[in-house]
């Protein structure tokens, strides 16, 4: 029996091949939650019935069935590239590094992510220790957030559209114990082209957020009340904020005012692999503008601000990349 408390609970997840059939989960997650919705809409209709002043509980229909939720984590040095994959979009096949057992996983953000979602099961404790198995069908990913702060690990949450809720069995969990990536192991560069980025000092909290906008209520006849794939039908956002110490006014406030465009990177890199391999977390984004970022003088402490930004296509580069460097031989 488990522990009757959140402590005993669990999270599973699994690609799937086909939208909305389940697979079993493949792999288990250590989360700080993975909070779930399930939305089935109900009509109930009543017509004039000779003196009824109710209705009848026979016309309650359940009409649609869906759902939405999140997974909020810290991100580890291995295990995290099927979150990752499902939130750019792209296929990703690990690729070695010489004969070091470092793997390298480049995701792209793509327009659209079609065919690509997950079964997520989450295991609720009874306080008597039962486990149940939620277990969502069609999740995919819509957004994606990652940040970290002064002596923080970096956290990410992933947010999922759901097609359904189906019964399964709930499957024996094996949670590998994992290490985060912290703050200490962090850095920001920027440079004026994609490419020359360099480091920035008087950083101490960033974060970044890629968000798809989809289409969600694909409810067509013949479908048994769930949905079709949600698709791509707006831009996607991709863009964040930096807190910054006032250090230096041409880094971050006169490219604002100027709006000045400019590549950022932000990277953390942690262990030793083998030879020139370090576990790594990089993110990229070939061209940013900062949307906000002038200095105020509000008392007496050291001037600090936050600069929100968007990044944008540069007509060449993509939208924006994730670099995994791990020992993960797949994703």
């Amino acid at each position: 029996m488990a522990i009757g408390s959140g402590i005993g609970g669990q999270c599973g997840i699994a690609p799937e091949v086909t939208y909305g059939t389940y697979v079993a989960p493949t792999r288990f997650l250590e989360v700080e939650g993975a909070p779930f919705e399930f939305a089935p809409e109900f009509t109930s209709t009543s017509g004039i019935a000779a003196g009824r002043t109710g209705m009848l509980a026979s016309r309650r229909q359940a009409t649609t069935r869906q759902g939405s939720g999140s997974i909020s984590l810290e991100v580890a040095t291995t295990k995290m590239g099927l979150l990752l994959e499902q939130l750019m979009g792209t296929p990703v096949t690990p690729v070695q590094e010489g004969a070091t057992p470092a793997y390298r996983q480049t995701h792209v953000l793509t327009g659209d992510a079609a065919g690509r979602s997950m079964s997520i099961q989450v295991g609720i404790p009874r306080t008597t220790g039962v486990v149940d198995a939620y277990t969502y069908v069609g999740a995919k990913c819509v957004k994606g957030t990652f940040s970290a702060g002064v002596g923080e690990t970096l956290k990410a949450k992933f947010e999922y559209d759901v097609r359904d809720m189906v019964t399964q069995t709930l499957a024996a969990a094996s949670i590998p114990s994992l290490t985060p990536f912290h703050w200490a192991q962090s850095v920001l560069k920027i440079g004026a082209v994609y490419g020359s980025e360099v480091a920035v000092d008087g950083v101490s909290e960033a974060e970044v957020e890629i968000a798809r906008a989809v289409k969600d209520d694909r409810f067509y006849m013949g479908s048994g009340g769930v949905k079709a794939e949600p698709i791509t039908n707006d831009l996607i956002e991709v863009g964040g904020s930096l807190t910054v110490d006032y250090l230096d006014k041409t880094v971050f406030v006169d490219r604002f005012l100027n709006n000045t465009g400019f590549s950022l990177v932000w990277e953390f890199v942690g262990a030793n692999i083998s030879g020139a391999y370090n576990e790594t977390l990089r993110f990229k984004l070939p061209k940013v503008f900062l949307d906000g970022g002038v200095p105020s003088l509000e008392g007496l402490d050291v001037i600090s601000g936050e600069f929100p930004f968007k990044a944008y296509l540069d007509g060449v580069n993509p939208h924006a990349v994730i670099e995994y460097i791990c020992t993960d031989v797949t994703v």
